[in-house]
């Protein structure tokens, strides 16, 4: 018997309480829907719950949900109040691709990355999307097939919690996700598009075989905003490459600058190809993020 889905606890890496992803689970419901693509034939959307006639599992009470549903002999059993959902034809697969690259390492990236992932993964599966991940890198490095309810939620924050990006080497390849998903199915990305080029040819690869496809960027502090001063060495974690500067005034409005020129060229990218995209920066809160971005 279907279980409700577990709330996230303090872990290794997400820190997100039960109670705000009940809330934003419900917030979410009403944005995601128009989010994916609905089609005819091979590109129509699966299951979600709803008002249809096929059980899909329960979930604990929240105000304003329908009485009708109500499980009362559920929720003499688990001793709180318990709401049967049902499979409706509007629902669709979802990929949550993560960045797990060397550069996702630095300045708290991957936490807050795998932070918005686990809440993202939440609110689909509370809706009953089926929901996979991927972490990606020069290959991908963990993989979690699509499927739907508790466990799969388990799955995936496990998956999430376990993983450690590298601190040398590597690459970011989103377009290593197209392998992981249907032409049905929709995609999000979490990553810091920091790559020289944008990850431009990627992410067409990435949108030609999906219905639909998002990206959410997420930066460190210090990548947005240069404080340092004096000479450094900057190292490309990735590549290996290394320069070294003098930090001064000039030096730091240039490499504003030029992260400001970045971040147009993959707008332009994404716009292009039709792939809603927002931004945020490491210790913004997941809740506001998320909303943000569904809304965009």
């Amino acid at each position: 018997m279907a279980q409700p889905i577990p709330g996230i606890t303090v872990a290794k890496h997400v820190i997100v309480d039960e109670l705000r992803l009940r809330r934003f689970a419900r917030l979410a419901a009403g944005l995601l829907r128009g989010t994916a693509a609905q089609g005819i034939g091979p590109r129509a959307a699966h299951n979600r719950a709803g008002p249809g006639l096929e059980f899909l599992d329960l979930r604990l009470y929240a105000p304003g949900d329908d009485l009708r549903h109500v499980d009362w002999r559920q929720s003499s059993r688990h001793r709180q109040p318990m709401v049967r959902r049902y499979r409706d034809e509007s629902a669709s697969d979802w990929l949550l691709g993560v960045d797990g690259s060397a550069s996702m390492s630095l300045g708290g990236k991957w936490r807050q990355a795998a932070e918005l992932a686990s809440a993202l993964a939440y609110a689909l599966i509370y809706a009953g999307h089926r929901v996979a991940l991927a972490i990606f890198a020069e290959r991908i490095h963990t993989y979690c097939p699509r499927g739907r309810g508790q466990r799969q939620f388990g799955a995936i924050l496990r998956q999430l919690m376990d993983y450690e990006p590298p601190e040398r080497g590597g690459e970011s390849l989103p377009g290593l996700c197209a392998e992981s998903v249907t032409s049905a199915g929709n995609v999000i990305l979490f990553s810091d598009f920091l790559r020289e080029d944008g990850m431009a040819d990627d992410l067409r690869r990435l949108r030609a075989g999906v219905s639909s496809a998002r990206a959410l960027q997420v930066l460190g502090k210090d990548e947005l905003t240069v404080r340092a001063s004096g000479p450094a060495r900057l190292l490309d974690v990735e590549s290996g490459d290394e320069r070294r500067l003098a930090l001064s005034p000039a030096t730091r409005a240039a490499a504003d600058n030029a992260l400001h020129e970045h971040n147009g060229r993959l707008r332009q990218v994404l716009a292009s190809l039709g792939m809603p995209f927002s931004a945020c920066r490491v210790g913004d809160d997941w809740e506001r993020v998320l909303v943000a971005h569904l809304r965009a």
